[in-house]
Order: structure tokens, then C-alpha cells, then sequence
């Protein structure tokens, strides 16, 4: 992506050992997902936060997670380099999601999203890029 670095898409332990052959990690991440981030950016035209640890911040694993990971689900995209958090600077999380559910099919800056959660309270957008039966109709919307 052009807006992105890796350190802000993966994990500090995955970067410190990949950090010759970043074409591995880059490799790992969905090519879907990359563009997503990059037109949603762009699309806004604000910036948009995954993980801050490079730069001192506490968020380390809203981009790609180690498998052993206890934080999300077991089976989370997010450790198959298919699911990101993010937060668009100055932007709610929930009006994002709601930009996401009205124009999934509208705009193509959102064509490759199958999958959002959308769960009271939450501070972030998820998005994900699994494989669904029928794209043309259905956004799965994860709530509870």
C-alpha cells in the first residue's frame, strides 16, 4: 500500500524476525485488504491508525496476529493476514461502519469487504475479506 508501513500492519515479534525479508510479511497480507486501507484513506482523506507499537503506542495487533494469540477469536482473520481494525482520525467508528453497511456495494472502495463487526460500544472498525457464498448480496455483519 502507499500509505502504509509494515510495522503498522503486523506484529513487533514477526517484524523483528522478518526484518531482512519483508517481502515475506507483505506476502502474507491480503492483497484485498491492502488496497481497502489505502482507498479508504484516500477516500477520506484523513489518516487511518492500525498499530502504533513502532511508534511507541500500545497497538500491536489490529493488522496481522501470531497464531497463538489469545486475544479475538481462535480462528480470527486476523491471524490469515485477512482481518484489520482500524480508526479514521476524526471520524466515529460507528459512522465509518454505517458508510461500510450503505455502500458496500455502491462504492469500490469497499468491493472486497465480506465481513464487518459491528458490536455496542466498540471504539474501532473491523473489516475482513474471508470467503463468502454470495458477495453480490450478503455483508456479514458480526454483532451482538
Amino acid at each position: 500500500p502507499i500509505n502504509f508501513s509494515l510495522e503498522e500492519l503486523i506484529y513487533p515479534e514477526l517484524f523483528k524476525n522478518l526484518k531482512d525479508k519483508q517481502h515475506i510479511a507483505w506476502g502474507i497480507l491480503d492483497s484485498r485488504m491492502l488496497f481497502t486501507i489505502d482507498a479508504i484513506r484516500k477516500y477520506f482523506g484523513k489518516p487511518v491508525y492500525v498499530n502504533s507499537w513502532d511508534s511507541g503506542g500500545e497497538l500491536s495487533l489490529r493488522g496481522l496476529r501470531p497464531f497463538n494469540c489469545k486475544v479475538g477469536a481462535e480462528y480470527s482473520t486476523h491471524k490469515y493476514g485477512i482481518g484489520i481494525d482500524f480508526n479514521v482520525k476524526g471520524i466515529d467508528s460507528q459512522e465509518i461502519r454505517n458508510h461500510i453497511k450503505a455502500n458496500y456495494l455502491n462504492l469500490s472502495i469497499y468491493k472486497f469487504i465480506t465481513c464487518i463487526e459491528d458490536f455496542k460500544g466498540m471504539n474501532w472498525v473491523h473489516i475482513d475479506f474471508r470467503n463468502v457464498v454470495d458477495r453480490k448480496s450478503d455483508l456479514l455483519i458480526v454483532s451482538g
